[in-house]
């Protein structure tokens, strides 16, 4: 589906065709188009806030979403599920937000599972801030839905923390009020921000919105640009006490697992971009025990950072082993030797979970010898290589992996529940029924994860 989002005063003269045009920041002129974020320049024109230009962007980005999101009807893709969307839409700085599309993108695809092309487009919303904007005295920003989990959250913050929240909320039906009285309760009232993206599309609208999430971070992120901290170039944190523990699914009891388990990373890929973050994982290794995705790339675009990459991996692995020992997931792409070498240095750093491994056959050998586990995907499987390489793994040390979105079957990005089809390539390895395979990794999982 082909989307367009622009402000109505451009007339839609710009972009390519769309399937659907859609009013960002006001209400469609028609019954054929869609609208988004009607009301919200003019409630951040009453108060007198001054948001950041690249805010108001993020914003249109998270209404254009929204939109998107609503109007794409999943039944109507060819597998019942995953939509291809095309959205253009208007920013204030296209030039940076076009640079960042391959960032951008991959969040989308990881939040809704859909395939997405997105093109920026100039002349976007960015009010003129009030002569004399207001700049409130609020030490942070904090998320309130009228929930539980964010009620609990402010009273934690200011109770607990001694934080001066601003609140923002999504008006929902039935949670204004909520939302209202809390805020109103909390710390003998906070200030408190009420926003409606008040999306609209013709037609029937998809009900599964998977999105959503980011246009609340779009309020925060607004609001929190607003204080007069931001204004004076200090940091601002934006909390969302929203679902935390019902996401990572806990284990109610010792003999469930919870389905999602937060691991704490650094991609070797990125390590010459965030090498000054070693000081802040250090800091938040004491609050996970999974480790990933670390490691080394020896491809010849990441070969100049080899040694930001080293010092990187091994820093990690030293931090683990100080720490007790972390079950980690390795990248090793074309420096297995290399990796193997600095697992073997660092015995003591914890679990390695080597994935995608493609070392020579006899380094699997050496790596199951170090007390290797390995994770495999549709995509490695569908590779003689990968086959060759899953062959020689130990049935009672294998693992299912996706590595999606980034790999791709078909020229389609990988889908969580797609690991299923790891599981019928490895039957057809093991020549054995799926459900035996299924047996042996949900032992293999139970095992790792309730290693001591």
């Amino acid at each position: 589906m082909k989307i367009l989002c622009a402000p109505l005063d451009l007339g839609f003269k710009i972009g390519t065709r769309a399937d659907l045009e859609v009013v960002l920041y006001g209400h469609p002129d028609t019954q054929a188009r869609g609208g988004a974020g009607a009301n919200i320049r003019e409630a951040l024109r009453r108060l007198e806030l001054k948001p950041a230009a690249r805010a108001w962007d993020i914003l249109s980005i998270a209404l254009a979403v929204t939109a998107a999101d609503t109007a794409a009807r999943r039944n109507e893709s060819p597998d019942g599920w995953t939509r291809d969307i095309e959205l253009q839409l208007t920013v204030g700085d296209p030039a940076f937000w076009s640079s960042q599309i391959p960032l951008v993108t991959a969040i989308l695809r990881f939040l809704t599972t859909d395939i997405w092309k997105l093109s920026f487009l100039d002349k976007g919303v960015v009010p003129v801030p009030p002569k004399r904007a207001k700049m409130p005295e609020e030490d942070c920003v904090s998320l309130l839905s009228g929930g539980l989990d964010s009620l609990i959250g402010a009273l934690d913050l200011t109770a607990r923390h001694s934080k001066r929240p601003y609140l923002v909320s999504q008006v929902a039906v039935g949670d204004k009020e909520k939302q209202i009285y809390f805020a109103s309760k909390i710390a003998g009232g906070l200030s408190h921000l009420q926003l409606n993206h008040v999306v609209t599309c013709p037609g029937e609208n998809e009900r599964s919105q998977r999105a959503r999430s980011l246009i609340f971070l779009a309020y925060g992120v607004l609001l929190a640009t607003t204080l007069r901290r931001y204004h004076e170039g200090k940091p601002v944190t934006l909390y969302v006490c929203e679902n935390g523990f019902i996401s990572v699914n806990p284990p109610l009891t010792p003999g469930r697992l919870g389905s999602l388990r937060i691991a704490l990373g650094l991609h070797p890929q990125l390590a010459h971009e965030r090498h000054t973050e070693l000081s802040l994982f250090e800091e938040l290794l004491g609050e996970t025990r999974y480790v990933g995705e670390i490691g080394l790339d020896g491809a010849p675009e990441f070969r100049g950072q080899w040694d930001v990459q080293v010092k990187v991996f091994t820093h990690i692995l030293e931090a683990c082993r100080r720490a007790g020992g972390r079950i980690m997931s390795i990248h090793s792409r074309r420096a297995s030797k290399a990796v193997l070498g600095h697992l073997a240095a660092h015995k003591g750093a914890g679990t390695p979970i080597l994935h995608w491994f493609s070392g020579t056959l006899r380094e699997v050998g050496q790596a199951a010898d170090l007390g290797c586990w390995f994770s495999v995907g549709p995509a490695m499987l569908r590779t003689d290589k990968g086959r060759e390489i899953a062959a020689l793994i130990p049935r009672d040390r294998i693992l299912t992996e996706t590595d999606g979105p980034f790999a791709q079957i078909d020229g389609k990005s990988l889908a969580p529940w797609q690991a299923r089809h790891a599981v019928e390539l490895l039957g057809t390895l093991w020549n054995v029924q799926a459900d035996a395979v299924e047996t042996t990794l949900r032992d293999n999982l139970r095992r790792l994860v309730t290693q001591t």
